[in-house]
């Protein structure tokens, strides 16, 4: 069971991370009052990131993601490396075939907004469907890296379990970082899509990402075509200042539903960057199968998390 941390960001203050909880879908062999604990809790604020030395939430779920949040202890669909992994069996599609649909699968628990809001694996799969669809909408094709610069927020994961929903590789920057910082990852994934949110909100102050946005893309080499907001009404900024952004609420709200694809196990599911404060950052490739073989044995055999349990991080 992982306890709340401190990770120290840009600034060089510790950054509070909020709380994550996740919980499988309780198999037959789980008892019945287990069964009604509620899935993942993600609390604000923070931001989304691969690049701290400590893991944070978004990872936390991202990695639950798949054979977590309603994953049990199935074994990963691949009988070698070369295998082909369909990722409906491994996100949400099963799980709400299975019956399991009106069960808590996320829970977003926020102190800095005063918040709670709880997603059930229905509302889950809809709302990554319809974002997969915003994307697919955009040309966003398989094997196409896209961006994700948010806070800790829903919406990160929904971005992140979208991207792997349609094949394509996802690289989260930490939320809030300078725009040279921003730049120097964007030139390297060089991807087709950005997501990312009008800000974060820490206690005392709020930190607008979009000028940050703005400026990398300025710097870069290779700016994505896409750049998608998602508006928070407690940080200034919108998608509506910028020229060719896209709103998140606004393309969501009609979207059409994106089925998930068939990937090969050695396929790229995401990109994760190095501090780089040994130099330019070096970005570590994660294959779809050995994430899926990885968390699978590990949630049950390293944290001791199995169907119906509660993580926290």
């Amino acid at each position: 069971m992982f306890h709340l941390f401190s990770q120290t960001g840009q600034t060089g203050r510790p950054r509070k991370q909020p709380v994550v909880r996740v919980q499988a879908i309780a198999s037959r062999q789980r008892r019945t009052a287990r069964a009604d604990r509620a899935g993942v809790i993600l609390g604000d604020d923070g931001a989304a990131d691969h690049d701290a030395d400590v893991i944070a939430a978004p990872e936390m779920l991202h990695d639950g993601a798949h054979l977590r949040l309603g994953g049990g202890q199935e074994r990963a669909e691949t009988d070698d490396l070369a295998a082909a992994l369909h990722r409906r069996l491994e996100l949400f599609d099963r799980h709400v075939d299975a019956g399991n649909g009106d069960r808590a699968a996320l829970i977003w628990d926020s102190a800095m907004v005063g918040e709670v809001r709880t997603y059930s694996y229905t509302r889950l799969l809809d709302e990554v469907s319809r974002f997969a669809g915003v994307l697919a909408a955009q040309g966003v094709t398989k094997g196409d890296r896209v961006i994700v610069y948010m806070p800790m927020i829903p919406e990160a994961a929904i971005a992140m379990l979208a991207c792997a929903r349609i094949g394509a590789v996802h690289s989260v920057v930490f939320g809030g970082f300078a725009a040279p910082e921003l730049a120097t990852r964007i030139d390297d994934a060089q991807p087709v899509a950005l997501i990312t949110a009008s800000g974060g909100i820490e206690p005392g102050r709020n930190i607008e990402y979009l000028p940050m946005v703005a400026k990398a893309l300025e710097l870069s080499e290779f700016p994505p075509t896409t750049v998608i907001v998602k508006d928070r009404e407690q940080v200034a900024g919108s998608a509506a200042d910028y020229d060719g952004w896209l709103d998140w609420d606004v393309e969501t709200t009609d979207a059409a539903p994106a089925d998930a694809v068939t990937v090969a196990a050695t396929d790229p599911l995401y990109v994760l960057y190095t501090s780089g404060t040994t130099g330019k950052p070096k970005g570590v490739v994660r294959d779809n199968g050995g994430h899926a073989v990885a968390m699978t044995w590990s949630m049950a055999n390293v944290y001791n998390i199995n169907a119906g349990d509660v993580f926290w991080a």
